[in-house]
């Protein structure tokens, strides 16, 4: 009865001894994994800590590049209402230069009806002169007749006196309106100089604006830069009067 205990037991010891060597086995294989699982753990720290700074840059770079989109948008808003400004700015420097077109039309033609009066008015003078003398010779008049032909005469005289005055006060008035004409191709050159300085400052503005647009695209770790055109400048000679006031002068010459 001893030995089946003895049998019984050595068979439990066995059996424990195998439990015991498996528990072992498996906790050998345990302690390497919980190596393996620390060590993973050791790496997903480093891991989340260098996530952790890249996080922070980045969400300051995030805040930087939202500051400047606002910069940019904002500058946008000014650029835009510049734009509007310059645009209605030209309007009205484009209806200036048609309204001075007109009135210089309008004068180029009143000069060109005196001067037809003014050439009337000497042939008149010229075929009156001519008659006299035509009467003179062929009559033979006597004394008398001579000096009522005198009074003709200087009445005839003080007739081409007031054709001098009349003459003078054309002249006077042809230069006073080429110095008006003058003035006004100045002007209307002016304003034209004008219409395209503001041309070619809505083409750099809608050209800054269109960069600023571009540039504004938020890119990773990178900062946009609105460049600035400069437009190229019309140039414009300057008007000037002609030294001559006569008959088909020049009323403006360009230098």
């Amino acid at each position: 009865m001893l030995t089946d205990q003895n049998a019984n037991l050595s068979a439990t010891v066995t059996d424990l001894t195998n439990q015991l060597n498996a528990i072992r086995a498996e906790c050998s294989s345990l302690q390497a994994a919980l190596a393996n699982a620390e060590a993973t753990i050791a790496n997903l720290n480093n891991q989340v800590m260098v996530l952790t700074d890249q996080n922070a840059n980045l969400s300051a770079t995030v805040t930087d590049l939202t500051a400047q989109l606002n910069a940019v948008r904002a500058e946008c808003a000014s650029l835009q209402a510049a734009l509007a400004n310059a645009e209605a700015t030209i309007a009205n420097l484009s209806n200036q230069v048609a309204v001075l077109t007109d009135q210089n039309a309008a004068l180029t033609a009143q000069v060109a009806n005196l001067t037809n009066e003014l050439n009337a008015v000497r042939a008149e003078c010229s075929r009156l002169t001519a008659l006299c003398a035509d009467y003179e010779a062929r009559l033979g008049l006597a004394n008398q007749e001579n000096q009522r032909l005198g009074g003709v005469v200087t009445n005839l005289t003080h007739v081409q006196n007031d054709n001098y005055v009349l003459q003078n006060q054309l002249n006077v008035a042809q230069s006073s309106l080429v110095n008006q004409e003058v003035a006004n191709e100045n002007l209307r050159r002016s304003q034209e100089v004008q219409a395209v300085q503001s041309a070619n400052l809505v083409a750099m503005e809608r050209e800054r604006v269109g960069l600023a647009l571009a540039n504004s695209t938020v890119v990773h770790n990178t900062v946009g830069v609105n460049p600035y055109l400069v437009g190229n400048r019309a140039l414009y000679g300057s008007y000037l009067p002609t030294t001559t006031y006569g008959l088909n002068a020049s009323v403006v010459r360009k230098v």
